[in-house]
């Protein structure tokens, strides 16, 4: 008997799964529709490129006719493995707009303005760079940015195109000031994806209190 049933081991799923799992007095059982991610496609950042089209840990949904688009469908990948879509998605992390979550606390959404949420988002993160009042040093989730010396020839001409145009180089757009052209970050450390599976999920799998069914 569970005290507690997860339906979906997705990107909430695991981190719910490991949280709960924590007290020893409770059961938990977490349910996924698809299988493990113990595949090295879904371990290997470059493995994305093979996972947003396969059927391998993917739904493979596709929205209905779009009027706006002629009555053309969309594809919309989503994870159907451990750790759902973070198994398969293209890694990238964009805290978002502080001035977005202000304006939705001024709308009247309690507990939303970006200086309450700042601590999650620090609690979430290990990132080896930038501000320490911004950015988390000790969490779950390895963050990595590529080095300038690693980029290709494009992508270096992308960003000095964007400068010549006035555009201003952000070293760190999930601090204080998100605008600006910058290097991308994304949810990978020392060649591995940093996905809900590998990050809360596979820590806690030896607990005797938590049931995977998969």
């Amino acid at each position: 008997m569970s005290d507690y049933i997860i339906i979906g081991a997705g990107s909430a799923g695991c981190i719910l799964a490991n949280r709960l799992s924590r007290d020893p007095a409770v059961r938990v059982t977490l349910i996924e529709a698809g299988g493990k991610d113990s595949n090295l496609m879904y371990r290997m950042p470059a493995g994305y490129f093979e996972l947003m089209k396969s059927g391998m840990g993917n739904w493979n949904f596709e929205t209905v006719p779009q009027p706006g688009l002629n009555g053309r469908t969309m594809y919309v990948p989503r994870g159907k493995v451990l750790g759902g879509s973070s198994s398969i998605n293209g890694m990238a992390v964009s805290w978002g707009n502080p001035g977005d979550y202000d304006h939705w606390a001024e709308l009247g959404n309690q507990g939303w303005p970006f200086s309450d949420c700042l601590p999650y988002f620090k609690r979430v993160e290990s990132y080896a760079e930038g501000d320490e009042a911004w950015r988390g040093r000790t969490g779950p989730v390895g963050i990595t940015q590529a080095n300038k010396t690693e980029m290709t020839q494009i992508s270096k001409s992308w960003i000095q195109a964007a400068v010549e145009a006035g555009h201003r180089f952000n070293e760190d757009y999930n601090a204080r000031t998100p605008e600006g052209v910058a290097i991308m970050q994304g949810n990978h450390a020392k060649g591995l994806r940093q996905s809900t599976a590998h990050s809360y999920l596979r820590p806690a799998l030896s607990r005797p209190n938590l049931t995977v069914i998969s």
